[in-house]
């Protein structure tokens, strides 16, 4: 669900798309990742918000390698516009 938070439990990886190239980075233990949307059914990619950036994470890494924060639900400081996904000259 949008907003729950979660701790990574186990080093993962989180992909951030800059400029049409796929970035990969760590993500190390004891991260708190909010997801930006959900549910966390499947194996797609869903969007996260860590260290003040948007990142894409694997549903599947979530539910093996993080586990909910408890009453941290939070608002998100911003409203996800998928025309940002583009490259902005195009």
């Amino acid at each position: 669900m949008e907003g729950e938070r979660y701790r990574v439990v186990a080093t993962t990886f989180a992909v951030r798309v800059i400029n049409g190239r796929r970035i990969h980075v760590q993500v190390p233990i004891d991260a708190l990742v909010t997801l930006i949307n959900g549910p966390l059914d499947g194996n797609r990619l869903v969007d996260v918000w860590w260290r003040d950036t948007e990142f894409m994470m694997f549903t599947q890494d979530l539910r093996q390698r993080a586990e909910p924060v408890a009453s941290q639900q939070l608002a998100l400081p911003f409203t996800h516009d998928a025309s940002s996904d583009r490259n902005p000259s195009g």
